[in-house]
């Protein structure tokens, strides 16, 4: 179960930006779980990986690529 003081600071703030805020942090964790992988990511994420792109472009995120 989760503490509600670990949710955040919400005081203010639209839904509509909370759950913005909480989309990103999935997709972002879903592709760190995937090592970058969107093709990965998507099915962890349990969607096509269509709409996982899509979902990606329209939060912004970028995935980049570290030689190492």
């Amino acid at each position: 179960m989760t503490d509600v003081n670990d949710i955040g600071d919400f005081e203010g703030r639209p839904l509509s930006q909370v759950l913005l805020d909480v989309e990103r942090r999935y997709f972002c964790w879903a592709l760190n779980k995937a090592e970058g992988n969107k093709a990965e990511a998507a099915r962890i994420a349990g969607m096509a990986y269509q709409t996982f792109t899509r979902k990606l472009n329209l939060l912004g995120l970028r995935v980049t690529y570290h030689a190492e």
